[in-house]
């Protein structure tokens, strides 16, 4: 027996990310009382500047795995509009292939094509017409593309934030060594 179904597009809602910013290029800018402050990371002790690259580290995971879900999220609108095509009057009473998981469908019959149930997250859906459902999908990857792009120039900065502390540490240690070596001459 065969189901007549309305056609759900499922859009996926993503997280809002947030993350901090800190800059280093020699110096590290820290805000602080609302003016920045410059901190030479050459004075700062080894010890200091380790969990400084710890965390650097820790906010680049975080902001690569935020990335990865931004993109995914991204894609699923994109499918969506992409199912949404699919859904015209021509095709009213055709089977279509309706997804219960990510992994299975079954077999449906589409029955209407004028109004679309769209999935605006935490198990609200909003009927729209397809025009309407297509142009917040289009809005949505938008947004996801604008996040994604700024998400990237964070992880592009931190990213060269980390490298400097590490030269700087990189630097400090050969001192040191050379500092040793030289003591032992003596």
């Amino acid at each position: 027996s065969r189901h007549r179904v309305r056609a759900t597009l499922r859009a996926f809602r993503p997280r809002v990310l947030a993350a901090g910013l800190l800059a280093a290029l020699a110096c590290a800018t820290m805000a602080k009382a609302g003016t920045p402050q410059q901190i030479n990371i050459g004075a700062m002790p080894m010890e200091q500047l380790n969990g400084l690259r710890e965390q650097l580290q820790e906010e680049d995971k975080f902001l690569t795995n935020s990335f990865s879900q931004l993109q995914i999220a991204k894609n699923k609108f994109v499918e969506s509009r992409e199912a949404l095509k699919a859904i015209t009057p021509a095709n009213v009473g055709k089977d279509i292939m309706v997804p219960m998981t990510s992994s299975l469908y079954v077999v449906g019959k589409l029955a209407e094509a004028d109004t679309v149930l769209c999935d605006i997250g935490t198990g609200y859906y909003v009927e729209k017409s397809p025009a309407e459902a297509d142009d917040y999908l289009k809005r949505k990857t938008e947004y996801l593309d604008n996040n994604c792009e700024r998400l990237e120039q964070n992880i592009q900065e931190k990213r060269k934030n980390l490298e400097t502390i590490t030269m700087v540490m990189q630097a400090k240690a050969r001192a040191q060594a050379e500092g040793e070596a030289a003591g032992k001459k003596k």
